[in-house]
């Protein structure tokens, strides 16, 4: 049975409090961090604080990266050119279907402008910041390591929970139910094994019913069309892995995944609760996770043209990603408060990466 915890994000009194979870050894447990939002916040916790600038939501038409997605995705690499093959070894696998992988994945190039979320999405929230949900996310990371759900699982329920929030508009009160219903419906659709209702019920302390989660899988099923297939930056991260030679199933919690490949996945995790890196595209912010991972192990990349053909991406088109994920990396040692991802990656099970140096970058990918 799960150990309840919960950030529901009002008290008994009406006052707007935070509860969020810790993960412990062998243990889940839910300390309060929750006082009042008109105290000074503490390094135990982020409160709720009130939208400041509530603009209209426009989608941008001018979006640099997603144009260039666009055009790169016509112009598809030759995968089966021999210098640059990575399937070939997979061919008496079926279940690797290396005859199909160049077809699937020049297809998620091709679609991935279509699920790009805005950086400014919620400043169509009138109850919701970006604050709010950095803390929303921080919890899925701690209640996904719990629930011992594959990681792919993660990427798919933020990618609801933003398609969803960008479409509507959602209560402060409701938020975390959109957060367990975007991680249920993820887990169906990902796991073998699911977490059901009740499971959710009980992790999020009781605030919400069996009716309101029911209720909420639909609506956000029916804003989003059904459309629950979409690249995520887990889905290129391992394609990216492969290319590179490493070990493609990244950070499966097996002692035969390399530390580069979690490492890499490390960086990628760290991006999500950061609404700067919604300016980037999954695809790229994979292939700056695999540079960056580079970078910290070797202290040099071998960024080469089967590289360059599976990813799309010169060294130039990573720039200001890769310069964003090495201060990120950076700033996840130096925070008074760390993620749940920080905590995460610098256990024993995934290789204490999170402890690792911060990568420094070539001259020639600075400013």
């Amino acid at each position: 049975m799960y150990q309840r915890t919960s950030t529901n994000a009002f008290g008994s009194d009406g006052e707007r409090t935070f509860r969020r979870s810790s993960v412990n050894e062998g243990n889940y447990t839910s300390r309060n961090v929750g006082k009042t939002f008109n105290q000074a916040p503490t390094a135990s916790r982020r409160p709720f604080g009130d939208i400041s600038n509530r603009l209209p939501f426009n989608q941008s038409k001018n979006d640099k990266y997603s144009v260039r997605q666009a055009d790169n995705a016509s112009s598809q690499p030759n995968y089966w050119n021999s210098s640059i093959d990575i399937d070939s070894k997979d061919k008496s696998d079926p279940l690797k279907a290396s005859e199909f992988a160049p077809d699937i994945f020049n297809y998620y190039r091709r679609i991935e402008p279509q699920f790009k979320v805005d950086r400014n999405y919620l400043n169509q929230q009138a109850e919701i910041n970006d604050k709010m949900r950095g803390i929303l996310i921080d919890w899925l990371v701690e209640v996904h390591l719990k629930f011992k759900l594959m990681p792919e699982t993660l990427f798919i329920t933020i990618n609801l929970i933003d398609r969803y929030l960008m479409k509507r508009a959602v209560p402060r009160k409701n938020l975390q139910l959109v957060g367990v219903t975007a991680m249920l419906l993820a887990s169906k659709y990902e796991e073998i094994w699911a977490p059901e209702v009740k499971d959710f019920i009980y992790i999020s302390d009781k605030a919400y019913t069996r009716q309101q989660i029911l209720h909420m899988e639909k609506s956000m099923l029916n804003v989003l069309k059904f459309n629950l297939t979409v690249p995520t930056s887990f889905t290129f991260l391992n394609r990216y892995l492969k290319a590179s030679g490493e070990d493609a199933t990244a950070a499966t919690n097996r002692a035969s995944t390399s530390q580069l490949s979690t490492m890499a996945l490390y960086l990628t995790e760290l991006t999500l609760p950061n609404t700067a890196f919604l300016d980037f595209p999954c695809s790229l912010i994979a292939a700056s996770s695999v540079y960056v991972a580079q970078l910290t192990f070797n202290k040099s990349t071998n960024w080469n043209q089967t590289m360059i053909a599976h990813t799309n991406y010169q060294e130039a088109d990573m720039k200001a990603c890769v310069q964003a994920l090495v201060d990120l990396q950076r700033q996840s040692k130096q925070s008074d408060s760390s993620s749940a991802v920080f905590k995460k990656f610098k256990g024993s099970r995934f290789g204490e990466v999170a402890k690792l140096p911060t990568a420094v970058l070539p001259q020639h990918m600075m400013n």
